[in-house]
Protein backbone atom coordinates (compact mmCIF):
# COMPACT_ATOMS: atom_id res chain seq x y z
CA UNK A 1 0.00 0.00 0.00
CA UNK A 2 1.45 3.19 -0.97
CA UNK A 3 1.23 6.16 1.56
CA UNK A 4 2.04 9.05 0.02
CA UNK A 5 -0.07 11.60 1.57
CA UNK A 6 2.02 10.47 5.02
CA UNK A 7 5.28 11.78 2.94
CA UNK A 8 5.77 15.02 3.42
CA UNK A 9 8.66 17.34 2.24
CA UNK A 10 10.65 18.21 5.38
CA UNK A 11 13.72 20.28 6.83
CA UNK A 12 15.70 17.85 8.66
CA UNK A 13 17.13 20.41 10.66
CA UNK A 14 20.60 19.56 8.29
CA UNK A 15 19.85 22.09 5.86
CA UNK A 16 18.30 20.08 3.45
CA UNK A 17 14.67 19.53 2.51
CA UNK A 18 13.49 16.00 1.29
CA UNK A 19 11.00 13.90 1.63
CA UNK A 20 10.33 11.48 4.26
CA UNK A 21 10.38 8.72 2.37
CA UNK A 22 13.55 9.37 0.43
CA UNK A 23 15.62 10.49 3.83
CA UNK A 24 14.79 7.26 5.41
CA UNK A 25 15.77 4.97 2.27
CA UNK A 26 18.45 6.65 1.75
CA UNK A 27 19.96 6.84 5.12
CA UNK A 28 19.01 3.06 6.08
CA UNK A 29 21.09 1.74 2.96
CA UNK A 30 23.27 0.83 5.11
CA UNK A 31 24.07 -2.73 2.62
CA UNK A 32 26.31 -0.69 0.48
CA UNK A 33 29.97 0.13 0.76
CA UNK A 34 31.50 3.22 1.79
CA UNK A 35 33.66 4.79 -0.24
CA UNK A 36 36.50 5.05 2.12
CA UNK A 37 38.87 2.42 3.41
CA UNK A 38 37.29 0.05 5.84
CA UNK A 39 40.52 -1.20 7.98
CA UNK A 40 41.76 2.43 8.39
CA UNK A 41 38.44 3.66 9.72
CA UNK A 42 37.25 5.11 12.97
CA UNK A 43 33.67 3.63 12.59
CA UNK A 44 32.82 -0.07 11.42
CA UNK A 45 31.83 -0.68 7.41
CA UNK A 46 27.77 -0.23 8.15
CA UNK A 47 28.28 2.99 10.36
CA UNK A 48 29.86 4.49 7.45
CA UNK A 49 27.74 3.75 4.88
CA UNK A 50 24.93 5.42 6.91
CA UNK A 51 26.84 8.25 7.78
CA UNK A 52 28.14 8.51 4.28
CA UNK A 53 23.79 8.49 3.04
CA UNK A 54 23.51 11.31 5.27
CA UNK A 55 26.08 13.29 4.05
CA UNK A 56 24.73 12.72 0.58
CA UNK A 57 20.86 13.45 1.36
CA UNK A 58 22.54 16.86 2.98
CA UNK A 59 24.42 17.90 -0.26
CA UNK A 60 22.62 15.93 -3.29
CA UNK A 61 24.77 15.17 -6.67
CA UNK A 62 23.30 18.10 -8.98
CA UNK A 63 24.87 19.77 -11.55
CA UNK A 64 27.42 19.82 -9.12
CA UNK A 65 29.34 16.78 -7.32
CA UNK A 66 27.46 15.50 -3.98
CA UNK A 67 28.96 14.72 -0.56
CA UNK A 68 29.22 10.96 -1.72
CA UNK A 69 31.19 11.98 -4.96
CA UNK A 70 33.74 14.67 -3.16
CA UNK A 71 34.30 11.88 -0.42
CA UNK A 72 32.80 13.89 2.45
CA UNK A 73 33.37 10.79 4.73
CA UNK A 74 36.78 10.59 5.02
CA UNK A 75 36.57 14.32 6.10
CA UNK A 76 34.20 13.37 8.85
CA UNK A 77 35.65 9.79 9.70
CA UNK A 78 39.22 11.71 10.03
CA UNK A 79 37.00 14.88 11.92
CA UNK A 80 35.54 11.78 14.57
CA UNK A 81 38.76 9.80 14.61
CA UNK A 82 41.56 12.94 15.09
CA UNK A 83 40.37 15.81 16.30
CA UNK A 84 36.82 15.03 18.94
CA UNK A 85 38.15 14.44 22.56
CA UNK A 86 37.62 10.88 23.65
CA UNK A 87 34.64 11.97 25.76
CA UNK A 88 33.15 13.38 21.96
CA UNK A 89 33.80 10.19 19.87
CA UNK A 90 31.94 8.09 22.57
CA UNK A 91 29.17 10.66 22.04
CA UNK A 92 28.77 10.93 18.57
CA UNK A 93 28.93 6.54 18.76
CA UNK A 94 26.15 6.69 20.98
CA UNK A 95 24.21 8.99 18.87
CA UNK A 96 24.48 7.19 15.45
CA UNK A 97 23.84 3.84 17.40
CA UNK A 98 20.50 5.90 18.73
CA UNK A 99 19.97 7.14 15.10
CA UNK A 100 21.02 4.10 13.15
CA UNK A 101 17.95 1.98 15.79
CA UNK A 102 15.36 4.54 15.60
CA UNK A 103 15.92 4.09 11.24
CA UNK A 104 16.27 0.55 11.78
CA UNK A 105 12.66 0.18 14.15
CA UNK A 106 11.01 3.07 11.73
CA UNK A 107 10.90 5.73 14.96
CA UNK A 108 12.78 8.56 12.84
CA UNK A 109 10.49 9.94 10.56
CA UNK A 110 8.17 10.33 13.31
CA UNK A 111 11.29 11.81 15.46
CA UNK A 112 12.32 14.38 12.74
CA UNK A 113 8.98 15.30 12.01
CA UNK A 114 8.06 15.95 15.71
CA UNK A 115 11.06 17.50 17.00
CA UNK A 116 13.06 18.98 13.98
CA UNK A 117 11.04 19.24 10.99
CA UNK A 118 9.23 22.13 9.80
CA UNK A 119 6.04 20.77 11.48
CA UNK A 120 8.08 20.92 14.54
CA UNK A 121 6.47 23.45 17.12
CA UNK A 122 8.27 26.19 18.31
CA UNK A 123 8.80 24.97 22.18
CA UNK A 124 9.51 21.22 21.27
CA UNK A 125 12.80 22.80 18.97
CA UNK A 126 13.85 24.83 21.61
CA UNK A 127 13.55 22.14 23.97
CA UNK A 128 15.93 20.65 21.31
CA UNK A 129 18.38 23.18 21.20
CA UNK A 130 18.45 23.78 24.78
CA UNK A 131 19.29 19.98 25.70
CA UNK A 132 22.26 19.54 23.29
CA UNK A 133 23.67 23.02 24.58
CA UNK A 134 24.50 21.62 27.80
CA UNK A 135 25.85 18.53 29.15
CA UNK A 136 24.87 15.33 29.43
CA UNK A 137 21.67 14.83 31.25
CA UNK A 138 21.35 12.93 34.53
CA UNK A 139 18.07 11.32 33.83
CA UNK A 140 18.83 8.52 31.75
CA UNK A 141 15.23 9.14 29.72
CA UNK A 142 16.82 12.30 28.39
CA UNK A 143 20.37 10.48 27.39
CA UNK A 144 19.15 8.81 24.57
CA UNK A 145 17.23 12.41 22.72
CA UNK A 146 20.40 14.14 23.91
CA UNK A 147 22.94 11.56 22.27
CA UNK A 148 20.86 11.42 19.05
CA UNK A 149 20.27 15.81 18.81
CA UNK A 150 23.69 16.10 19.07
CA UNK A 151 24.46 13.14 16.37
CA UNK A 152 22.37 15.05 13.96
CA UNK A 153 23.81 18.37 14.76
CA UNK A 154 27.80 17.25 14.22
CA UNK A 155 26.89 15.38 11.12
CA UNK A 156 25.08 18.16 9.62
CA UNK A 157 28.38 20.60 10.84
CA UNK A 158 30.83 18.31 9.23
CA UNK A 159 29.17 17.31 6.07
CA UNK A 160 29.68 21.56 5.67
CA UNK A 161 32.71 21.71 6.01
CA UNK A 162 33.91 18.90 4.36
CA UNK A 163 31.95 19.43 1.19
CA UNK A 164 32.73 23.34 1.34
CA UNK A 165 36.72 22.64 2.25
CA UNK A 166 36.79 19.49 -0.72
CA UNK A 167 39.40 20.90 -3.31
CA UNK A 168 36.74 19.98 -6.06
CA UNK A 169 33.75 22.10 -5.03
CA UNK A 170 36.67 25.01 -3.66
CA UNK A 171 38.72 25.13 -7.14
CA UNK A 172 35.59 24.00 -9.74
CA UNK A 173 32.48 24.97 -8.43
CA UNK A 174 33.13 28.26 -6.48
CA UNK A 175 34.52 31.47 -7.15
CA UNK A 176 38.61 30.21 -6.56
CA UNK A 177 40.76 33.20 -5.61
CA UNK A 178 43.88 31.65 -3.82
CA UNK A 179 45.45 33.87 -1.23
CA UNK A 180 47.49 36.02 -0.82
CA UNK A 181 47.30 35.21 -5.12
CA UNK A 182 50.34 35.23 -8.08
CA UNK A 183 53.26 37.16 -6.75
CA UNK A 184 53.61 39.67 -9.11
CA UNK A 185 56.86 41.93 -8.99
CA UNK A 186 58.63 44.81 -10.90
CA UNK A 187 55.21 45.90 -12.51
CA UNK A 188 54.66 49.38 -14.12
CA UNK A 189 52.85 51.52 -12.10
CA UNK A 190 51.00 54.17 -14.27
CA UNK A 191 48.07 56.24 -12.92
CA UNK A 192 46.40 55.28 -9.72
CA UNK A 193 47.97 56.69 -6.35
CA UNK A 194 50.77 58.98 -6.80
CA UNK A 195 51.08 59.54 -3.58
CA UNK A 196 54.80 59.29 -2.93
CA UNK A 197 55.66 61.72 -6.37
Amino acid sequence: MKRRSAIKNIGIGMGASVSMGTFISMIASCKSEPTINRTASFFKSNQLAFIENMADVIFPATDTPGAKDVGVIKYIDMAVSKLYKPEEQEGFKKGLEACMAAVRDGDLGEFIQSKIGQKADKPKFDAMQKLIGEDVPEDPSKQNDYHLYKFLSAVKSLTVGGYFSNEIIATKHMIYEPVPGPYMGCIDWEGGNNYYQ
